[in-house]
């Protein structure tokens, strides 16, 4: 089970707001990460549990995520309201105490940078709201498109397809993309668009690249701004993506480059920006 990529992206948005906002500040709604590296994939199993780490260092406004197996965690590693910078410091001083904590399997997953400027950012990608109007195809069969992605390695359980209705150009698409929220549990809980939500608004680029034998994953994300306050109840939104290069024919590159903006159907204001 591939953890998704954009659920790493809420981990760090949950703790950015948990340990940092204060609650006459809670309004905020703009996050901005920047400068963010996806590492090596996590990969989860039904029988074994994963511990999950994250360290925020506002100082250098940097973020990491780790994990290590359950059974190297320990039974009490789970700490709710955060961990600070004392509860490790002091017991890693022992040079042997160091040395069994450096050994105990941790795997870095993703970092990044947070900006933590409140003023409200201009979005800088080249998608607007305008409808795109040189359309070339489009398709209501969306099983028939998560079964070419099956080929290719992506088999997405029934939670995460979620895509609609598609059209495009050969280097554009766009996507209505909706889920049933009542099958979330605590919806509350969540700082972003429900990880089964945006993870599928990455759905129609993957359907737009060529070839059949060939699974791409992000790397990495320039900039991610969210302002969703208003999106968390959304179960219908519209993406947008643009390649940076024409992306269908017979030639197939190692890497991709594109922007990608998700929009409320209701309100049509910018969720994320990649």
């Amino acid at each position: 089970i591939l953890f998704p990529a954009v659920a790493l992206l809420e981990i760090v948005a949950a703790g950015y707001r948990q340990l940092f906002l204060s609650t006459d500040n809670k309004e905020q709604s703009l996050i901005t990460l920047e400068e963010i590296k996806f590492v090596k994939a996590l990969v989860l199993t039904q029988h074994e549990l994963t511990e999950i780490f994250t360290q925020i260092d506002m100082l250098k406004r940097e973020w990491s995520i780790y994990s290590r197996p359950w059974s190297s965690a320990g039974p009490d590693c789970m700490r709710t309201s955060g961990m600070a910078s004392n509860d490790f410091i002091d017991s890693l001083l022992d040079q042997q105490t160091l040395s069994q904590y450096s050994l105990n399997e941790f795997t870095l997953h993703a970092h990044g940078r947070i900006n933590i400027d409140n003023t409200q950012q201009k979005s800088t990608t080249i998608l607007t709201t305008n409808k795109i109007h040189d359309i070339t195809w489009s398709t209501h069969d969306a099983l028939s498109v998560y079964s070419h992605l099956s080929t290719r390695g992506y088999q997405y359980g029934p939670l995460f397809q979620n895509m609609n209705f598609l059209q495009g150009t050969t280097s554009t698409v766009i996507a209505q993309v909706s889920t049933d929220l009542n099958k979330i549990n605590d919806l509350s809980s969540y700082y972003l668009l429900h990880p089964s939500l945006l993870d599928a608004c990455l759905h129609p680029l993957l359907a737009l690249l060529p070839g059949n034998d060939t699974t791409f994953l992000p790397i990495s994300i320039q900039k991610f701004v969210s302002s969703t306050n208003k999106s968390l109840s959304s179960s219908n939104v519209e993406m947008r993506g643009n390649y940076h290069d024409n992306v269908c024919g017979l030639s197939q590159e190692r890497t991709y480059t594109c922007d990608l903006i998700v929009l409320s159907s209701s309100d049509k204001n910018s969720s994320s920006e990649e």
